[in-house]
């Protein structure tokens, strides 16, 4: 059976997304407490709104397997009974600049350290259908750098988290560059202009006011169109891109923003002021799989 593309695509997608790993992905814990101190009165007690959150995530799942629409009036009543709906707000603090920049190879190793299993399920959680095709080694290091800020632990601690707490207070450039890197926001960027021009909204403070260095994995052999990448200012001035992932055709903006809206939602459910970019860094891995499954489907029509 043939239902409603969960990515928002115009053709027709079978149901299950066996990329999406969303179910098995933990996001922190809704809280009741944000819900009381951010809501307009009235209020439900505490077993009410549990109840709504336990069905908005059934709902959720529905709406991502393709069962339900994005439009359907029982999943966006109760989103908007939650409290998740509201207007799109940016971060508007400056990103912190990296004294230095960490690895792939160095970052590959922090994430096998602290998920074993992390870099092969960060081939379908980041490359979505490419996942499956044997990527070289380059598309895959990508894949497992993007996991570690990638919430995939308990109460929704990211490895790069993981990985500090455990080394015994690495060297202070080391936890300042990584920092950074957690600030800088995953963008979708054309970077056939400079500066690279943003192709989703995002913050102020993440536009580079120049030349972008750092090196581009392609997703498939070719011309490059566009670029998911996390975008560094560094101390000595220049913006670096971390992650940077060159994709062979542009995807459409409105099918991602309403995608990455679902991932706003998610994190205003322990968070009522989390900002666009709180939910670009709390699941980079959205962005960079729903490119990469539009890119698949896109040369599938050729």
């Amino acid at each position: 059976m043939r239902l409603l593309d969960p990515l928002g695509w115009p053709q027709a997608h079978d149901p299950a997304d066996p990329w999406d790993g969303a179910s098995t992905l933990p996001d922190p814990d809704a809280s009741y407490k944000d819900h009381v101190t951010w809501s307009d009165p009235p209020l439900p007690d505490r077993e009410t709104w549990a109840a709504q959150d336990a069905l908005w995530q059934r709902l959720t799942w529905e709406v991502l397997r393709g069962q339900r629409s994005w439009r359907d009036p029982a999943w966006l009543a109760c989103s908007q009974g939650l409290g998740l709906v509201g207007p799109r707000t940016h971060d508007r603090r400056p990103l912190p600049v990296a004294p230095v920049a960490p690895s792939a190879d160095f970052q590959v190793d922090m994430v096998e350290n602290h998920g074993p299993d992390l870099p092969e399920a960060g081939c379908d959680f980041v490359l979505g259908p490419y996942g499956d095709l044997a990527p070289g080694v380059a598309l895959r290091q990508l894949a497992a750098a993007v996991m570690l800020f990638t919430r995939v632990h308990s109460e929704g601690r990211r490895t790069v988290d993981a990985w500090v707490r455990d080394s015994g207070r690495p060297h202070l450039d080391l936890r300042r560059a990584l920092k950074a890197l957690g600030r800088a926001p995953p963008m979708l960027w054309d970077p056939h202009r400079t500066p690279w021009r943003p192709l989703l909204p995002v913050m102020a403070g993440a536009l580079p006011p120049g030349e972008v260095e750092g090196p581009i994995t392609p997703l498939v052999p070719g011309a490059i169109a566009a670029v998911v990448a996390r975008v560094v200012p560094m101390a000595d001035g220049r913006w670096v891109a971390h992650t940077a992932l060159g994709l062979p055709s542009t995807p459409p903006a409105e099918p991602l923003v309403r995608r990455l809206t679902l991932c706003l939602w998610r994190t205003r459910r322990a968070n009522r002021r989390a900002t666009w970019e709180d939910a670009l860094r709390a699941r980079p891995e959205v962005l960079y799989r729903t490119c990469a499954t539009w890119c698949a489907e896109a040369l599938e029509d050729c």
